[in-house]
């Protein structure tokens, strides 16, 4: 299985929730504290890119490799099932089907779309409660880790560079304020 199995099992199985990063993130994304009356304090500004994490991160890249590991049978029914959808779909188009199997090859068809959908979801919620089990201590961690971090190197703002982007929040940083690769290291090297 690929390091990108996670996001393809996501992807076949309907479970954008699961695969998607940004719930990863969920534990980053915590409300401003109030701030003091007084001045702004002093420090650096910082990115990072949690996008990464999910494969340079070990101790999260171990957790989604077991998932992918657990779930990786059945996703591949899933596909099976999804490929015997498509078949009679091709057949129907390519015509030439005799009226006496019509209604059989159309019961078939109801029927596995049926069993798709079913183990779909089943697949998508089951996935999802064991995804968040599995991360949500790692994504704890790395929240604490961060502002650690932040704390040692006196940043007073890390952003998000990833969802900044996607919203036009930001045009331009420096490349040395990209922290991903010094922090997942520093991560990584206290949490092997």
């Amino acid at each position: 299985m690929n390091r990108r199995t996670l996001s393809s099992l996501v992807s076949r199985a309907g479970l954008a929730a699961a695969a998607s990063i940004v719930a990863a993130s969920s534990a980053f994304a915590q409300a401003p504290a109030a701030r003091p009356a007084g001045p702004v304090p002093d420090g650096h500004v910082a990115i990072i890119n949690i996008a990464a994490f999910s494969e340079k991160v070990l101790e999260l890249k171990r957790a989604i490799d077991g998932l992918n590991r657990t779930f990786e049978p059945r996703t591949k029914d899933l596909q099976a099932l999804r490929d015997q959808i498509a078949g009679i779909e091709n057949q129907v188009k390519a015509g030439g089907i005799p009226p006496a199997q019509q209604s059989q090859l159309s019961e078939r068809y109801e029927q596995l779309k049926k069993d798709y959908t079913r183990k779909s979801e089943d697949l998508s919620a089951e996935a999802q409660k064991q995804y968040q089990a599995s991360t949500d201590p790692i994504r704890m961690k790395l929240s604490t880790a961060l502002d650690k971090y932040a704390a040692e190197h006196q940043i007073v703002l890390v952003i998000e560079i990833g969802g900044a982007i996607k919203t036009g929040s930001v045009f331009y940083a420096a490349e040395n304020t990209n922290i991903t690769d010094d922090f997942i290291a520093t991560y990584n090297k206290a949490n092997p």
